[in-house]
């Protein structure tokens, strides 16, 4: 249902905006018409099938892809203080593919970070916010969110974002996932 729904999305999306330029292009709305909704339609089956596949790479990683949303967002509770959280948590973000550490904040316990243009997206911006809750226990949040705000489709890239930072923390870190979305 989702990739039908993504079809359908993007490809009448498409399809009526090409409709509109090329009935204005061509002076005949029949052309524009069916020039408009082929595109829509090839792009539509483009965005389906490459969603489809992007899922499946991500399946094989065993990361559930039920929601691939850009947005994504982790919270977890780990056997470890701030300062130690903080530094795992800023080796899990450079384990990242084409990452970069943008703002380090130790007396906050927060790290900002951006992920360079990639076939996939336009780069994330990825927060990963600390706080102590008790004896060697702190709370995590880690969140991956597009650097184009705009973005509505990612592929699954926000998502395999989050979901490698949070093995790389539960790997080296004592932690659970406390809440995912």
């Amino acid at each position: 249902m989702k990739y039908i729904r993504l079809f359908l999305l993007s490809g009448l999306f498409l399809g009526v905006c090409m409709t509109i330029v090329y009935s204005f292009q061509f002076g005949d709305f029949y052309i524009g018409l069916i020039t408009g909704l082929t595109l829509g339609f090839f792009f539509g089956l483009f965005n389906a099938g490459f969603s489809y596949y992007s899922d499946q790479k991500l399946k094989k990683k065993g990361i559930d892809t039920a929601n691939t949303s850009p947005r994504q967002s982790r919270k977890m509770s780990v056997d470890a203080t701030v300062s130690e959280a903080i530094a795992v948590s800023e080796k899990a973000i450079l384990s990242l593919n084409r990452s970069v550490i943008k703002d380090k904040d130790l007396t906050a316990g927060t790290i900002k970070a951006k992920t360079k243009i990639t076939w996939k997206s336009f780069g994330e911006v990825i927060k990963i916010s600390t706080l102590s809750s008790g004896d060697s226990q702190t709370l995590i949040e880690i969140k991956s969110s597009p650097f184009m705000p705009t973005n509505v489709i990612d592929y699954g890239k926000g998502l395999e974002n989050v979901e490698t930072i949070v093995n790389y923390i539960k790997s080296n870190l004592n932690g659970e996932v406390l809440v995912g979305s």
